[in-house]
């Protein structure tokens, strides 16, 4: 019996979600206005030093959607996230964007048992999609069911360090625990 371990996964699918959302106030009933998407290859396991050219820069969803309950952005939403009102109107409804969605992990051939979602915190999964299934009637998707939650898998690294690390979202926290320079917004994936 051979004691080395193999990964089952090819690909780490790391998503977030970007919400409406109210300046402390924190029962807004949230819609998703935002599904972003970038794809980590972990089938070869080869990491370059210095380098984190893991992901797959060719593979990229990233959709706005249009907010439904509450259609019109606060203030504080856009300045958090920097997306703008005209582009949310635009955009087709989250019932459309899941199946761009899922069209989009078809083209690219991602069988569902070889890769699992990563995102920033259980609110992803548990709070957001969940509550957004809800809002257009369907059941929660199974594929979602198979996620890495990276904050607790960080918080566990990073331990008694966690709470003094520097960094107004998680991300941010990350990058300056792991000395590796924050590039682009923390609440926006364009």
């Amino acid at each position: 019996m051979s004691s080395e371990y193999r990964c089952t996964l090819e690909d780490l699918l790391i998503i977030d979600f970007e919400t409406t959302c109210e300046e402390n106030v924190f029962d807004h009933p949230v819609e998703i206005i935002q599904i972003g998407v970038v794809v980590l290859n972990i089938k070869d396991k080869v990491i370059q030093q210095q380098s984190f050219k893991l992901q797959r820069e060719d593979i990229v969803f990233d959709k706005l959607v249009k907010p439904v309950v509450n259609p019109i952005l606060s203030q504080h939403c856009i300045e958090l996230t920097g997306i703008q009102q005209d582009s949310v109107d635009k955009a087709d409804t989250f019932s459309v964007v899941y199946q761009h969605f899922l069209a989009w992990l078809k083209e690219h051939k991602f069988d569902e048992r070889k890769f699992a979602f990563v995102c920033d915190g259980r609110q992803d999964m548990w709070r957001l999609a969940q509550y957004q299934f809800l809002l257009i009637k369907e059941n929660f998707p199974a594929i979602f069911r198979q996620w890495i939650n990276m904050n607790k898998i960080f918080q566990d690294v990073a331990k008694e360090k966690y709470l003094s690390i520097a960094g107004r979202s998680n991300l941010q926290k990350m990058s300056n625990f792991f000395e590796i320079e924050f590039e682009g917004h923390a609440h926006n994936h364009t």
